[in-house]
C-alpha cells in the first residue's frame, strides 16, 4: 500500500477475505450500484518497506499463503 500524500510504503502480510471491507450504495430508483468503497483492515503484522532491508519472515494466515 502506498499513500500518495506521504510517500510511505507499507506491506500488509495478512491479506485475506476477513481483512477486506466492501461497502456500496445503490441508487434509490435503479438497481445500479452508485458508489463502491474498498478498505483493507488489520495492519497488526504490517511493516514499512525500506530499500536497504530484506523481508524473509514467513507470517500471515496459513490458509491464505501461496504454496
Amino acid at each position: 500500500i502506498s499513500s500518495p500524500q506521504s510517500k510511505l510504503c507499507i506491506f500488509h502480510r495478512d491479506i485475506k477475505p476477513a481483512n477486506i471491507l466492501i461497502d456500496y450504495q445503490k441508487k434509490l430508483s435503479e438497481s445500479d450500484i452508485q458508489d463502491i468503497s474498498v478498505k483493507i483492515i488489520d495492519f497488526g503484522m504490517s511493516g514499512i518497506v525500506r530499500s536497504d532491508q530484506k523481508y524473509l519472515t514467513n507470517c500471515g494466515s496459513s490458509y491464505y499463503m501461496a504454496p
